[in-house]
């Protein structure tokens, strides 16, 4: 584990590094990526407050990855690497969203930290179960698993999208 992760809430300051994180997971995991897709990003406070939640996880600049720090990163200063929404989805339920970690900074702990600090979030706001999708490789499902959800759903959400798994998980 990395005790440099933080995670705390999105400001509207963060909405470019946001963009940047689920671009680069979604390039990395997926054959195709299609920016109109996962729209709510390019409008995350009037998609998730005040009913849901979104979370960032941020590490100081410079923390070493395979592609080594950022020149644009500056002292004292810190990188948004994970990002996280929760929404209702009616009754006691609520999705969650947009849970990517920047490649770079994979296999760390903060995918898991990021999704516990979001199932926290979802109860505080009184949700009993909780309930996620992926299409992205085997390590998003081991997550998943490892984190007690179960899977109750495999196949495309609605037709012609591509096949995906469904977990839920009561808090």
């Amino acid at each position: 584990m990395f005790p440099e992760f933080h995670v705390r809430r999105y400001r509207p300051t963060d909405a470019g590094a946001v963009w940047a994180v689920h671009e680069a997971a979604v390039r990395d995991a997926l054959p195709a990526f299609d920016p109109v897709a996962d729209a709510d990003l390019h409008h995350v406070e009037e998609t998730y407050f005040p009913e849901g939640e979104f979370l960032v996880g941020e590490v100081p600049a410079g923390l070493w990855t395979a592609r080594g720090p950022s020149p644009s990163d500056q002292q004292g200063s810190t990188r948004i690497v994970a990002t996280g929404g929760v929404l209702p989805v009616g009754g006691w339920t609520a999705e969650l969203t947009g849970l990517r970690v920047d490649p770079s900074y994979q296999c760390r702990g903060f995918g898991r930290r990021l999704t516990e600090a979001l199932e926290r979030a979802a109860r505080r706001r009184g949700f009993r179960r909780v309930v996620i999708d992926t299409s992205e490789p085997l390590a998003a499902r081991r997550l998943c698993e490892s984190l007690d959800y179960e899977e109750y759903r495999q196949g495309p959400l609605r037709p012609g999208a591509a096949p995906v798994r469904c977990y839920t998980k009561a808090l």
